[in-house]
């Protein structure tokens, strides 16, 4: 019997295992189930992953915990996501016992954020985006996922707050984050509970994933 699972939500343009994060968080709880999956449409033989629209991420995430549940009437459900993934589950609105979130973006990006600045990337007439990433795939980015975006506005924080309303909620912020930049976490409800790990990055790579796994530890346990 199945006691404890922890679903992963993971982040933009990138695989279930959100490039090695996940499954260092998951190695350090050997006696849990934990549950990964793709929210991004792969094609392994073009080495392109395409970008599936919010609400289509949503209901996927839906119906996985949906499937966990009905398997493991009994058992405890964790959430962790990073980073877009984050969106997605505020989206989802599942009743977890805990989820945490790993970098939560305050605001969705856009075609002309700076991020496509720093990595360009190019454009079909019809507004399809072909951004080549540093792990040598490229992300596809239609309009569909754009409209999505676009319909969250800057509504993420009322998203984050009215979950933390079904599920305790933690997020843990790293100090360097390359990709988001500063962030301010003065809107979110106080009944989230916010760390900062000082010296990570986005991704929390290096010294700082023990550091984050460390935290983890002490909010799923």
């Amino acid at each position: 019997m199945v006691n404890h699972i922890i679903i992963y939500s993971h982040g933009f343009g990138v695989k279930y295992d959100d490039r090695g994060l996940f499954t260092d968080i998951a190695a350090a709880f050997s006696d849990t189930e934990h549950i990964m999956f793709n929210y991004n449409d792969i094609d392994e033989a073009n080495n392109t992953m395409t970008a599936r629209p919010f609400d289509k991420q949503a209901q996927i995430l839906t119906e996985v915990f949906e499937k966990v549940r009905h398997d493991n009437s009994t058992a405890t459900i964790d959430l962790i996501c990073h980073s877009q993934g984050c969106i997605t589950a505020a989206l989802a609105e599942l009743d977890v016992r805990r989820t945490i979130f790993l970098t939560p973006p305050m605001r969705v990006f856009s075609p002309d954020s700076d991020i496509f600045i720093k990595y360009p990337a190019t454009t079909d007439e019809d507004g399809t985006m072909h951004w080549p990433r540093r792990d040598g795939t490229t992300t596809i980015i239609g309009p569909d996922y754009w409209q999505s975006s676009s319909q969250l506005g800057g509504g993420i924080v009322e998203l984050y707050n009215r979950l933390a309303q079904l599920t305790k909620l933690s997020v843990i912020g790293a100090g360097q984050d390359e990709i988001l930049g500063p962030v301010d976490y003065a809107k979110i409800d106080k009944n989230i509970g916010v760390a900062l790990v000082d010296e990570a990055d986005h991704n929390f790579k290096g010294e700082s994933r023990t550091e984050l796994i460390g935290r983890i530890e002490k909010i799923i346990t």
